[in-house]
């Protein structure tokens, strides 16, 4: 029994939403049962075996990202130097640096009370996981949802190394 056993029987299941993406899924379904067992047990082994996969993807990414990060700050510094902005490659392709303004919120709540007086305050949201876990809590305390949200069930599979 998990902790939300409780409350998700009675909520809606979660629809699609990407009707295009969910098309894509259906045919990797398809083609899964036509070449696979359809046993939870074989199911299982494959989901398992894509998230060892992904994990590794993902390590490489980092790995391939932190070398791409090394190199732009190499580039800009050596342009720089060179008294460049661009260069164009063997392929013609070409690697540029631009300069470009960057905002960083320092002040919440000034910012919040600059965007209302400005007309923005629809553009005014919580982030999706904040509002998500203040929803979870809510029903395992027997509360509704908040105000514009509608609760859903949704099946997540949970994939723990072993």
């Amino acid at each position: 029994m998990g902790k939300y056993s409780k409350i998700t029987p009675s909520l809606p299941k979660m629809p699609a939403e990407d009707a295009a993406y969910q098309e894509k899924v259906n045919a990797v379904k398809d083609w899964w049962l036509k070449n696979n067992p359809r046993e939870a047990s074989a199911m299982a082994e494959e989901f398992g075996r894509l998230r060892r996969r992904k994990k590794r993807w993902e390590e490489r990414e980092k790995k391939l990202n932190m070398r791409i990060a090394a190199i732009e700050q190499l580039l800009v510094e050596q342009y720089e130097v060179e008294g460049i902005s661009g260069l164009k490659l063997v392929d013609g392709s070409s690697v540029r640096v631009q300069t470009e303004p960057y905002g960083q919120i320092v002040d919440r709540d000034a910012l919040r009370v600059w965007a209302i007086a400005n007309g923005l305050e629809r553009s005014l949201m919580l982030p999706w996981q904040t509002v998500n876990a203040i929803t979870k809590q809510n029903l395992l305390d027997g509360n509704p949802e908040p105000e514009g949200v509608k609760a859903h069930a949704m099946d997540k599979v949970v994939f723990t190394k072993g």
